[in-house]
């Protein structure tokens, strides 16, 4: 019995190992170490234990993505406690709230509000606040009046969150629990933020700074100094903004918060565009982009390359089209400046095809301009991208605008030689618009040369 015991342990302790590293491929590992130690603690009747392994298993099944595992295995969490009754596990069951069923009930409620069924969340929360008030849990209570709240929050229904928000902090004051008063002075900190109430939300905030000080939590304090520089960024006081994020950041990074790193990088990034300082704000941007990859968090990748192609492209780009349309020797000149600046951005965050766009449009601009050496080179250049990318309809195009260079110079044979190329290439896309150019400027060209 006590050698099961101790393998059983010996499997717990190495699966709570390979989960907190949160390497998804570790994670697999740990979830067939905790399902061997679940099923070991089942034939030993050690159902705390046992419960225990069915919170991990859902939590980390969460995390994985598998949702309805997850639910599965909190559903066999809160079966347990209910047959066994809470008392069985004592008052220390997971964050020393005293009753487990209510703690069953707060997690499967959490599970439901990250899914997005806020109904089915609030109503498991209203059952465990029932639970923890019935056992003079005011800890727990707190908690999951500040579940209720964010909740309400999401709703729209803000001065309801106010009102829930409010009582827990009552509640963790009356216990002398100041991480979780901290934690919920933020939360108002962040309600008024929504509301627009952006003074509100900073007094709030400087309230927590000296509390996780006091209680020595780096990220809580690293939070609230995102927050503050949130707030400040929200009141257009960029300088104060920054200088906060950057005490932030470096918080992030003494306690190895990567997530909180890198979501400070993208908030600086966006000060630093609205600044309109397009290459700091892209250097935070990558950074940023870089951490988020590591995290393999493909939510944030892609949120960040949204960022990138916002600040990069857009600007220099609709500005150099604008001034290209206008047509005047001075406006297509600064239109050249534009597109070489955009087009060395999209080098560096390797936007290929958006490279090639502005290669040829640096071609065509060049070629109305007389420069028909430095429009062929460019337009050399767009081809050899878009070849490489299978970009079929951009090098049916490139083509094109490189026999009409050609064609420009007089050189007909070369010119006859690219739209050839062209024609079949548009006709292929559909873009009967480039065919019929195309057709029309071989019919010319042959008859030009003689030819029928």
């Amino acid at each position: 019995m006590q050698e099961k015991y101790d393998k059983a342990e010996q499997l717990f302790e190495e699966a709570v190992t390979l989960a907190d590293t949160g390497a998804p491929e570790l994670m697999q590992v740990a979830l067939a170490k905790f399902e061997q130690a679940k099923r070991i603690y089942q034939e030993l009747n050690r159902q705390k234990e046992e419960a225990y392994c069915l919170a991990w298993l859902g939590y980390l099944n969460k995390s994985l993505g598998n949702k309805q595992k997850a639910l599965d295995y909190y559903a066999q969490m809160l079966s347990l406690y209910r047959s066994v009754g809470s008392e069985h596990f004592g008052a220390v069951t997971l964050n020393n709230f005293g009753s487990a069923e209510a703690i069953a009930l707060t997690i499967i409620g959490d599970f439901y509000s990250t899914s997005g069924d806020k109904e089915q969340a609030l109503k498991l929360y209203n059952e465990s606040l029932s639970l923890f008030r019935a056992v003079s849990d005011k800890t727990g209570e707190a908690f999951t009046l500040n579940c209720i709240g964010r909740i309400n929050n999401y709703l729209g229904e803000q001065q309801q969150a106010l009102k829930f928000h409010n009582e827990a902090l009552l509640l963790h004051r009356a216990v002398s629990d100041k991480r979780g008063e901290a934690n919920t002075l933020g939360i108002i900190a962040t309600v008024y933020a929504d509301l627009g109430e952006q003074q509100q939300a900073l007094k709030f905030i400087n309230e927590v700074l000296p509390l996780s000080r006091e209680i020595d939590d780096k990220s809580c304090e690293s939070t609230m100094l995102n927050n503050i520089a949130t707030v400040y960024a929200e009141l257009g006081e960029k300088q104060k903004a920054l200088r906060h994020f950057n005490e932030s950041l470096l918080l992030s990074h003494e306690v190895g918060d990567k997530d909180g790193e890198a979501t400070t990088l993208i908030n600086i990034g966006s000060v630093y565009f609205d600044l309109g300082e397009n290459r700091q704000a892209l250097q935070f941007f990558n950074d940023s982009l870089l951490l988020f990859r590591a995290l393999e968090d493909k939510g944030a990748v892609v949120f960040t390359l949204g960022k990138i192609n916002a600040v990069y492209d857009r600007p220099l780009f609709n500005e150099a089209i604008t001034l290209a349309e206008a047509g005047t020797p001075e406006s297509m000149q600064a239109a050249l400046q534009k597109f070489e600046q955009a087009r060395q951005l999209y080098q560096e965050i390797n936007s290929q095809q958006d490279e090639a766009f502005c290669l040829a449009w640096l071609g065509c601009i060049n070629s109305s301009l007389g420069e028909k050496q430095k429009a062929l080179d460019y337009l050399a250049q767009s081809l050899s991208i878009r070849r490489a990318i299978g970009d079929r309809d951009g090098e049916a195009t490139t083509l094109g605008n490189i026999g009409e260079v050609y064609f420009d110079l007089g050189e007909k044979q070369q010119a006859l030689k690219y739209y050839n190329e062209a024609l079949p290439l548009f006709r292929s896309v559909g873009d009967k618009g480039g065919e019929a150019r195309s057709h029309e400027r071989i019919e010319e060209i042959n008859s030009d040369l003689g030819e029928k």
